[in-house]
Parts: structure tokens; sequence; C-alpha cells
């Protein structure tokens, strides 16, 4: 078994927020560190505010319509699935610090950690992304439709739950959230054990249950998981790791380093 840890880092996060991501986290480490399952954590943001090098290149182009994502992304790696560090505690000291929590592009977000987790052997592969809210970005926003990136998003869990590769759930933090199937949401800290680590102990478990299902589905050749080009729209697809604008400017991945205690 494999699970990735897909931590939002938004400005709303501020606060009472960060406390209670953190806890999230670690909980969930602790608890699959206890069963010896492997895992990672990730986060997720953006370089800046109001866009980026992406933003500079559409303005230098001349503002064309239906530019697609604007900003520059920053995915974070606090422990990968090569970690081999023996404890379960996760540093997530930039989660700590509010320079790093700017906007948020879930969509790309989720499909780079699904992206990760099908490149790893194990058999049974979950993904809990941790937010607080609806993704943002003012500067894409501003220059596309309003729901650009609330549709993206829709989408690329949608096909995550159409093929089952991995199994994904949502875990909101004080809000609920309309984008995964199987969700569940931390109003307080007394939410921790009865309801967030009893949710993911249920999905591992349904993940054991289904995996004659998914050996099914790949025998029957479903399509290679990715976001489809819409067709007959003005607009540009988002695309993973890169700007949607032609040539824009490629994400960044910070490497958080492992501290053994």
């Amino acid at each position: 078994t494999a699970v990735s840890l897909l931590v939002d880092h938004s400005g709303s996060l501020r606060g009472a927020g960060q406390v209670h991501a953190l806890a999230i986290v670690q909980a969930i480490a602790r608890f699959l560190h206890d069963l010896n399952i492997r895992f990672e954590v990730l986060g997720f943001t953006t370089c800046s505010w109001r866009g980026g090098r992406s933003r500079e290149k559409w303005l230098r182009a001349g503002k064309p319509q239906y530019p697609g994502r604007l900003c520059d992304l920053f995915h974070i790696i606090y422990r990968s699935f090569e970690d081999k560090t023996r404890h379960a505690h996760v540093d997530m000291s930039l989660l700590c610090s509010e320079q790093f929590l700017k906007e948020n592009v879930d969509g790309e977000a989720v499909q780079w950690a699904y992206d990760r987790l099908l490149n790893q052997p194990q058999s049974k592969k979950l993904l809990f992304a941790i937010t607080d809210g609806a993704p943002v970005d003012d500067s894409t926003l501003n220059a596309n439709w309003d729901s650009i990136l609330h549709d993206h998003l829709i989408k690329t869990v949608r096909l995550i739950e159409e093929e089952r590769k991995v199994l994904i759930s949502g875990i909101g933090i004080k809000h609920e959230w309309p984008y995964y199937s199987a969700s569940v949401t931390l109003t307080t800290m007394n939410d921790l054990a009865p309801i967030v680590l009893r949710h993911v102990a249920d999905r591992l478990c349904e993940a054991h249950q289904i995996l004659l299902l998914l050996r099914d589905r790949a025998i029957s050749g479903l399509p290679k998981a990715g976001i489809p080009a819409t067709e007959n729209r003005p607009d540009r697809q988002l695309t993973s790791s890169e700007s949607a604008m032609p040539g824009g400017s490629k994400s960044f991945t910070y490497v958080a380093p492992s501290r053994a205690l």
C-alpha cells in the first residue's frame, strides 16, 4: 500500500488552519507509520501573489483571451516514498511560515500527486487531499471564466475516481467541499481521531476490498489518466507542471530536507 498526503498551503490557512493542517498530517503519518505503510507528504501553493512569470509572459503577448493559468506553481515534497527515515514525524516548517502561504491551484496539484502515486509499485494506492477551501488564483480567474479552477479540479478528481487506480479522498478543514465523492471535515481538534483517522482506516480497508476490481479494469484497457483537451471552446486546458500559455513558466518543486530525530 502507498499513501500520498497532499496539503493545501493557501493564505486562508493562516492561524488556526495551519495548526489543524499540521495536526492532521502528523496524526495520519503516525497512524500509517505504525501500520508499516509507505507514504509521502506533499504541499502546494504559488510562487507569488497575483501571478508571476506566466502572467508577465501573457502581458507581453498582448493579453490573449482565455490564457489558462497565469500563476507559477510551487510544489513541495516534505517526505517522499524514497525517504529512508525510521520515524513518523514530518518536518513541515514551510507550512508554519506565512510567507509560503499564497494561492492554490488544486487541480494541478492533485494531478501531480496522482502521477507520483502511479509510479509506485504497490497495488493499492490512496491519495488524501487536505484543504480548507476552493481553488483560487486571482490572476487566473480575472483573465478567464470565474469557475476555471473549480471546473479543472472537478474534472481531475472525477477522472481519478472513474479509473479507480487510486482511491482519492478530501479532508476539509472547517468547511465541506463538493469536489470529492469521499470526504470528511475536521471542525475541531476533537474530530481528529473519531472522524479523520477513522476515514483513513475505512479507505485503507476499501482499497484492499477493490483490489480485484482494479486489476480487472487494468486488463480491460482503460484510457490513460489525464485531462482531455476540450473541443469547440475558446479556452486552453490547464496543463500539469507548466503554464497553459504557450512557452509559459514551469512550476517549481522544493524538496524539504529530511531531518532525523
